[in-house]
């Protein structure tokens, strides 16, 4: 295999793995503050592509006012599925199985309401930036590409920056190592979680707007890249953001060179053997700490 092949199957490693990035970011996020898994995440990126294809491929709109506009309500709902689904079942003290079933519920509610209103069948998105790739070297390079990986960048630097650099970012820090502790030194625990649910359904949601006109628009589109979101994380490095982001990244590449290498059936195979191998040989994740717990 030549040199300018691996460089097209590395750029579409890092496009997949990028979605799968950005989608784990947000799961780090809820994740850190609350401890809960919301298995309705990847309904925020399909609320991000249905959306999109609604306000900016059926109205028209300029991109930005769709772009914000998806993300906002995106949010909005993820901050609703923290106090309406997932609270209440931390206060009934059901343990793991209340919010499992909690969130299970509300990703089926959404995927159906917008199965009813807006169909099933997968929609083309407009394009954002130009398909007509750039061949240099020999590798073919589509502008949207690229746009989807800078985003994941930025996405990682961004949630970085607001956990450093701000008090927002450090509210939620100090929730993620103790929530009692946290709660003790007056901070609003119960805001925080439903603002950390927002900044991941935002996240997630952003996901799914930037890479739709590479993935389509449809109500089934959520729950693959979920899933291949939450392995990325495990193998990351829960909740830890670069964790997130290099996992993504080296998922998509696993899964890319899986799929040329040994055959396009197998690309879920490929994923979830990287899972069993980083559970076996570093069960932390690439950038997990082990820490000391008395028991």
């Amino acid at each position: 295999m030549n040199s300018a092949r691996l460089a097209n199957l590395a750029l579409a490693g890092l496009t997949q793995g990028s979605i799968y990035a950005i989608v784990a970011c947000g799961f780090n996020v809820s994740y850190a503050t609350t401890g809960v898994l919301n298995f309705a995440h990847g309904e925020f990126l399909m609320l991000g592509t249905m959306l999109g294809v609604f306000f900016y491929g059926s109205l028209g709109w300029p991109l930005l006012v769709p772009m914000v506009l998806t993300v906002a309500i995106c949010a909005l709902i993820g901050a609703l599925v923290e106090i309406g689904a997932v609270r209440p079942a931390l206060r009934l003290g059901h343990g793991a199985s209340g919010w499992i079933l909690s969130t299970l519920g509300v990703a089926i509610v959404l995927r159906s309401i917008v199965s009813l209103r807006m169909g099933q069948d997968l929609r083309a998105f407009p394009d954002i930036l130009s398909r007509t790739p750039h061949v240099i070297g020999g590798v073919r390079i589509v502008p949207q590409q690229l746009l989807v990986i800078a985003l994941a960048i930025a996405v990682a630097v961004g949630l970085h920056l607001l956990y450093e650099r701000t008090l927002l970012g450090r509210a939620l820090e100090a929730v993620s190592q103790d929530r009692e502790a946290a709660a003790f030194r007056g901070l609003p625990i119960g805001k925080l979680s439903s603002t950390a649910f927002g900044v991941a359904a935002a996240v997630a949601a952003l996901a799914g707007f930037m890479a739709a006109p590479l993935t389509g628009a449809s109500p089934r589109v959520g729950f693959p890249f979920v899933l291949k979101a939450f392995v990325a994380a495990i193998i990351g490095g829960i909740p830890r953001i670069e964790g997130a982001f290099a996992g993504g990244l080296f998922l998509g590449l696993v899964e890319v060179y899986g799929a040329e290498y040994i055959g396009p059936s197998c690309r879920n195979v490929v994923v979830f053997a990287s899972l069993l191998i980083f559970l076996f040989a570093r069960p932390q994740g690439i950038f997990g700490r082990v820490s000391a717990r008395t028991v």
